[in-house]
């Protein structure tokens, strides 16, 4: 089913920027495809709110994910066949990416800080 909505919603935008006019046409090619990075990030999110938990995250991944995001950044902004308009339009994704896995580290430093009690345990607090 998954599959078949892929499909289905690939062949939509396809259409759409066939039938556009090509700023609108721009407008979603730069657009759609940062929005998709931002909400595959969504799951892992609520993976580590709902169990306050950041077991099975590679923080491994995360740097080589941020170094090259950030070295990419780098290339496009030094680039001298762009405008810095071009290059700032290219450099989003890449930003988008170091930003979501920065809140992914806030995340996990918030749960690291701040473990929940296992149940059972009773945590009392005496007033000084």
């Amino acid at each position: 089913l998954s599959s078949g909505l892929s499909a289905g919603f690939v062949a939509a935008v396809a259409w759409l920027l066939g039938v556009l006019p090509s700023n609108a046409s721009d407008a979603i090619g730069d657009a759609l495809p940062s929005l998709l990075l931002v909400l595959g990030f969504l799951p892992q999110f609520q993976e580590f709110l709902g169990s306050w938990s950041i077991e099975g995250y590679s923080f491994g991944v995360t740097l080589f994910d941020v170094v090259g995001s950030a070295g990419n950044t780098v290339v496009l902004l030094a680039s001298p066949d762009s405008s810095l308009q071009e290059a700032l339009i290219a450099v989003v994704p890449f930003l988008l990416i170091i930003a979501m896995h920065v809140m992914l580290l806030a995340i996990a430093a918030a749960i690291i800080c701040k473990p929940r009690a296992p149940k059972g345990d009773v945590y009392i607090m005496i007033a000084a």
